[in-house]
């Protein structure tokens, strides 16, 4: 599916225009929806997306954010052979869609910010 890490990146600053948006609007535009629980199957690509997007909104730095990303990694340890499963043999991804890596972050956030993404 993903040949390489740059065409993950690129997927998930993609879907971030389809789905993203309208989670940001849910959350930082209707104070009655607060507090809330964001997680899903393994909380690092699209729980670790929508995190960063709402820390980078209220100004935390880009590295922090990137760093809290791979602090997942320690997490996903457990679910190592279910994630390889699950994500490589039943969706066709490359390894690195296992991994939650500071790089893989920033890359996506600078994805966000090259195609000019804006929540209205």
């Amino acid at each position: 599916m993903f040949a390489s890490s740059q065409d993950y990146t690129v997927a998930l600053s993609f879907v971030l225009k389809l789905v993203f948006c309208g989670m940001l609007k849910l959350l930082l535009l209707h104070e009655e929806n607060l507090p809330v629980l964001i997680h899903c199957v393994y909380g690092k690509d699209r729980t670790g997306v929508l995190v960063a997007l709402i820390l980078d909104c209220i100004g935390v730095e880009r590295e922090t954010i990137a760093m809290n990303y791979a602090s997942s990694e320690d997490g996903l340890v457990s679910m190592r052979n279910e994630m390889h499963d699950d994500l490589i043999v039943n969706w066709g991804m490359t390894e690195h869609s296992c991994q939650a890596k500071a790089d893989t972050m920033l890359k996506v956030l600078n994805e966000i910010d090259k195609r000019s993404v804006v929540v209205t």
